[in-house]
């Protein structure tokens, strides 16, 4: 039997797919019933033998899918985009050089914006003390009790918006799927 699904996959491409498990069954099948009919198998043996062929079939199949991770497609897949619609492979490059330049902008915004943003809510909270003060100075105590607390609550806000962000789970990238 392991003879049909060698012979089999011979006969296909380097790659087994659907068409050559359809193949292989069918090759099995004439094969047991050629058996059964001239009485060297029983129908329950050539039954038995059908499954386990589909299941190796099946097997041989899933294990040799090909898998990639990445931007970029391997060769032999661009080559065979080429051959269906010509040009896409330099599409498909260009694309992957474009996303590129876009998570490496976004990077640059983000090493920019983080260190930024802690200097502007700092200035805010110590404008806030600093008017807090002026505001006792004054004698307006309930006021600079407020101002007191809409500095602290800056504070808070920020410390509360980084650690919600940590905690969330990361979404998955579309990048890191295998394809």
């Amino acid at each position: 039997m392991l003879g049909l699904l060698s012979q089999g996959l011979k006969k296909s491409a380097a790659m087994p797919d659907e068409n050559d498990l359809r193949e292989i069954e069918k090759v099995t099948e004439d094969v047991l019933e050629e058996h059964v009919a001239d009485g060297s198998l029983s129908a329950t043996e050539a039954s038995a033998i059908k499954g386990a062929t589909a299941h190796i079939a099946t097997e041989i199949i899933m294990k040799s899918s090909v898998r990639f991770s990445g931007p970029l497609p391997p060769p032999s897949v661009l080559e065979e985009y080429e051959a269906v619609c010509p040009g896409s492979a330099r599409d498909i490059v260009d694309m992957m050089k474009e996303e590129g330049r876009t998570r490496r902008f976004a990077a640059k915004c983000l090493a920019v914006a983080v260190p930024l943003g802690i200097l502007l809510g700092g200035a805010i909270c110590l404008s806030g003390f600093y008017c807090s003060i002026l505001l006792a100075r004054e004698g307006l105590g309930g006021k600079s009790i407020a101002a007191i607390f809409a500095a602290v609550g800056v504070v808070i806000a920020s410390v509360w918006n980084s650690n919600s962000r940590k905690s969330k789970p990361k979404e998955e990238n579309d990048d890191d799927k295998p394809v």
